[in-house]
């Protein structure tokens, strides 16, 4: 008689990359946020993690949909005997669309990849309220074609003013035309005015008596009577460093001092203010002492001085027709800290 075996067979399930029978999965925490354009809250972090650590090393890429967000990390690694979760650090520019994602990515097939999403709020200043021209470096300085500049050294055909009011500056001569320029303060872009010939212009001069002006940039040098924050038409100059002081010729009238206030090539954020008679200068922050008689100011352009052209590199200009509060004026410069000055 034959006898009969009995064998009995076991299947073996491939080994996943997570261990055991199920691979990890993996998360990011939180799965939507909010990324601000300027101020503390351009940082957020976010953790990348996995359920539990893979057998074997296993790689997760992040890319985001749009540059105007960054990570200090794009390439994350998890394996025995390393921490299950990373922390990632996202940094918002002020330009970009309202919304975007971020996607992680990794090397395993068998994990699923997740998303991040992403809001921006609107890019506007915190006072509106008698807001008559803003220009910004960081996307208001457009080329010949009305496109955003983007690249070194690209001519700037117009200032966008950024404001409801279309007084947007102009300069058609290309031989006139400053130039675009990135990574010139805290990682963001300036205009480069040559010294030599490179203005733009209002279509009409802007008239206003009481103000509050933002101007925030720096002169690369100081030539005698030929650096100016901004220009006004035939006599009246408007706004001039003037033996690195403050010099405001307005026809017969004059604002002057602060004189040693500015040094070349130093970043600047600069608050002209006036109500009534009253002038003030505050430069970083710091009151500085002016006096005079000046009692209006009519603003052309920028890039002209008092007797030529300024060499300078500017980022942000904002003109209001009154005087702000001072709690206005701590939005404004809270706003402006952007420039990480």
């Amino acid at each position: 008689m034959r006898s009969r075996t009995n064998s009995i067979y076991f299947l073996r399930k491939p080994k996943s990359s997570g261990g055991g029978d199920v691979p990890p999965s993996m998360s990011i925490t939180p799965s939507s946020l909010t990324i601000d354009r300027w101020g503390s809250g351009r940082f957020v972090q976010v953790v990348v993690g996995l359920s539990k650590a893979p057998l074997q090393t296993l790689s997760v890429a992040l890319a985001l949909t749009d540059p105007s967000v960054t990570a200090n990390q794009t390439q994350l690694t998890f394996g025995p005997g390393l921490p299950t979760s990373v922390t990632i650090t996202l940094t918002g520019s002020t330009y970009g669309p309202n919304s975007l994602s971020m996607i992680a990515t990794p090397s395993d097939p068998g994990i699923q990849p997740e998303s991040l999403f992403i809001t921006r709020p609107n890019f506007a200043l915190p006072i509106t309220s008698g807001l008559e021209f803003w220009f910004k470096a960081d996307g208001g300085a457009l080329n010949g074609s009305g496109v955003a500049a983007s690249s070194p050294n690209e001519q700037v055909a117009q200032l966008m003013d950024m404001s409801s009011n279309g007084r947007s500056m102009i300069q058609n001569n290309s031989n006139n035309q400053p130039k675009f320029q990135l990574n010139q303060q805290n990682g963001l872009p300036g205009l480069l005015f040559d010294g030599a010939d490179d203005f733009l212009d209002f279509s009409s001069q802007l008239s206003i008596n009481d103000m509050s002006i933002y101007w925030v940039g720096r002169f690369l040098e100081f030539p005698s009577n030929a650096s100016g924050f901004f220009h006004g038409i035939a006599s009246n100059y408007a706004a001039n460093n003037f033996s690195a002081g403050l010099y405001w010729f307005q026809g017969g009238d004059i604002v002057a001092g602060a004189n040693a206030t500015f040094a070349a090539n130093t970043p600047y954020r600069v608050q002209i203010l006036r109500s009534g008679s009253s002038w003030q200068l505050i430069v970083n922050g710091q009151a500085k002492s002016v006096s005079g008689n000046a009692v209006a100011a009519v603003i052309k352009g920028i890039g002209k001085s008092f007797a030529d052209y300024s060499n300078m590199i500017v980022h942000e200009f904002v003109i209001f027709s009154r005087q702000l509060n001072s709690a206005e004026q701590t939005q404004m410069n809270s706003y402006l800290s952007r420039w990480g000055i």
